[in-house]
């Protein structure tokens, strides 16, 4: 039996998120501290564990602090959860394995793993299984993609911050180009090359999107910065795209489906 560490909370706090969803969050790390953040803002979520590996980690010690329950069993803690939606914040190897624990649970991957179909809220829908974000430049780009038509090729490039690429974007890098690439050319039909540049120099998520029209030989040129917010610091804007739309995936989903 997974062991967790239970906060009470007062009549009134349970009486005021009677009717939001239960959800959890697999991981304790800043994007899981972020999610919390988010979370408990929500109208339709409501946060019932944090679990990770490590009981003395600061992810843990952290929603301890916000009257949230915590375990260090990891995934079994959540399998043993009543939790409808589960935000999985760990490794692309472990959101493998949890995907096939939690199969009766609506998952929101933001790991690299992308075995889930990939969801940018207004752009696309979520499946009724789960959905994977992709990736930080997938979720900051496509909005604006989405509003152009008749694209004919498309190449975006991503600066972000050194100390916000853990080694799981590391290890990953060519993957994360590749399936970025290959997504903005399933929802937009055009041609597309992404970049991504891993900058020592701090400094917030900086996109730069070229693209031309089909029957044009114009280059039109969209950049935009995005910050960090909440647990996220301001630099890394790119932790903080994937957690803000992961957030609106979730309450999309549960909206829609009535849960």
């Amino acid at each position: 039996m997974a062991h967790v560490t239970h906060l009470g909370n007062n009549t009134l706090k349970n009486k005021m998120v009677v009717n939001k969803v239960k959800v959890a969050i697999l991981g304790s790390g800043k994007i899981s501290c972020d999610l919390l953040v988010k979370i408990k803002r929500s109208k339709y979520l409501e946060c019932i564990l944090m679990a990770g590996q490590h009981e003395t980690s600061e992810g843990l010690k952290f929603a301890k602090e916000k009257g949230i329950n915590t375990s260090a069993e990891s995934v079994q803690a959540v399998v043993e959860s009543n939790a409808d939606v589960v935000f999985d914040a760990t490794s692309a190897s472990s959101a493998k394995r949890n995907q096939e624990l939690l199969k009766d649970r609506f998952i929101v991957d933001l790991t690299p793993l992308k075995e889930l179909p990939i969801c940018v809220p207004g752009v696309t829908k979520a499946s009724k299984k789960g959905v994977s974000m992709g990736s930080c430049s997938l979720q900051a780009v496509m909005p604006r993609l989405a509003k152009l038509k008749n694209l004919d090729y498309v190449e975006i490039v991503t600066t972000i911050a050194s100390e916000s690429a853990g080694m799981g974007t590391r290890e990953n890098l060519s993957e994360f180009l590749l399936t970025t690439a290959k997504s903005i050319e399933q929802l937009t039909g055009a041609r597309t090359k992404v970049i991504l540049i891993i900058n020592p120099v701090l400094q917030a998520m900086h996109n730069t999107i070229y693209y031309k029209i089909k029957n044009s030989d114009k280059v039109n040129v969209i950049q935009f910065e995005l910050e960090g917010s909440d647990y996220i610091d301001k630099r890394f804007g790119n932790l903080s795209v994937m957690t803000t739309n992961a957030i609106k995936v979730a309450e999309t989903y549960v909206q829609n489906h009535n849960i």
